[in-house]
């Protein structure tokens, strides 16, 4: 269902957004800021989902899946834009999409860190 949300985030028309609008956070482009959210939930939603208590064990292997899954769906997403003229590939997009990926996993191994420690 993630994925689904995804793709149609990234592929649908964007002519309803007025093209006058120009919100930043931070000095950061409101667009910019939305690409990075909608992507900081997928290291979780990719832990939960495909690890196996096996490869959990090992969180160098996981964050390698992780980082290259997320790589790769975001430059699927950037990429297939090119077939909506109402939409661009940007490289800033794409940095965006991949700093959700690394921060979401970052948190995600923190948290898991803090459990262990919990636990013992």
């Amino acid at each position: 269902l993630y994925l689904l949300i995804i793709f149609y985030l990234f592929l649908s028309d964007v002519n309803s957004v007025p093209s006058d609008f120009q919100i930043s956070i931070l000095n950061i482009p409101f667009d910019k800021v939305v690409h990075f959210l909608i992507y900081l939930p997928f290291s979780f939603l990719f832990f939960k989902t495909f690890c196996t208590n096996k490869i959990k064990q090992n969180k160098f292997k996981v964050s390698i899946y992780i980082i290259l899954t997320g790589f790769i769906l975001s430059i699927t997403t950037e990429g297939l834009q090119i077939l909506n003229p109402s939409r661009s590939i940007s490289i800033f997009d794409l940095f965006a999409n991949f700093a959700g990926v690394i921060v979401g996993a970052v948190l995600l191994f923190a948290v898991i860190s803090l459990q262990h420690r919990e636990s013992i």
